[in-house]
């Protein structure tokens, strides 16, 4: 069960999720300076026309009939949105049991980009629209 500790020096709440490392890291790679990257990747569960290999969605915002924003439940996420709350103060420890839901926001359908690197109006657009 993860859990939420708080950071005695920094008062900042931090996840704790063991079970994340079970995840699949077929998507790790060795970082061997930056490259471009393709607009549409079409192994990429996030790039358009791969939707079907996502949850089903939450939310998503359009334009022209195109999805510009996604939101999807992670299939591994660091939170459980099951379960009891539970909040424990042991002397400097103090920790809350990890409830809550974890979801993905896909910023853009343009896999070379992320909202880091847009132009400043679309970024304020995804801003204004999220």
């Amino acid at each position: 069960m993860p859990e939420i500790r708080q950071n005695i020096i920094t008062r900042q709440w931090v996840i704790i999720s063991t079970e994340r490392a079970a995840r699949p890291d077929e998507f790790r790679a060795e970082e061997s300076g930056r490259r471009k990257l393709p607009s549409y990747l079409p192994a990429c569960p996030f790039c358009p026309g791969n939707e079907e290999q996502t949850p089903p969605e939450i939310s998503r915002l359009e334009e022209n009939g195109k999805w510009r924003v996604r939101v999807v439940p992670n299939k591994y996420a660091a939170l459980n949105p099951q379960g009891e709350l539970v909040r424990v103060n042991e002397g400097i420890r103090h920790t809350i049991s990890g409830i809550g839901i974890h979801e993905v926001i896909v910023e853009t359908p343009d896999h070379s980009t992320g909202l880091a690197l847009m132009p400043e109006l679309e970024r304020i657009h995804f801003i204004a629209h999220s």
